[in-house]
């Protein structure tokens, strides 16, 4: 098995209004994504780059240091989503 059997989807990404949600019917709720940021928002405020995974979808949000969407955040970022549900190095 290489890295490419764990990947689900990959691309780039720039929030509007401080959401963004990329579709794939392979993602699930325990899918691991990985995000690294280019460019901050800044514009609403916002601190963190928040990814999360359910079924079907991953949403990504600006969130606040109390943890709400800051809606006018434009983070722009690269994500790749990860199958969480196969052994790596695992012989069959």
């Amino acid at each position: 098995m290489s890295i490419k059997d764990l990947v689900i989807c990959s691309g780039t990404g720039t929030l509007a209004a401080g959401t963004l949600t990329v579709v794939n019917p392979n993602i699930v709720p325990t899918s691991v994504v990985l995000t690294n940021v280019s460019a901050l928002g800044g514009a609403g405020g916002g601190l963190h780059l928040a990814a999360v995974p359910v079924a079907g979808q991953v949403v990504f949000t600006s969130i606040d240091a109390a943890g709400a969407i800051v809606g006018g955040d434009a983070y722009s970022f690269t994500y790749v989503v990860l199958n969480n549900n196969l052994a790596i190095g695992a012989s069959g």
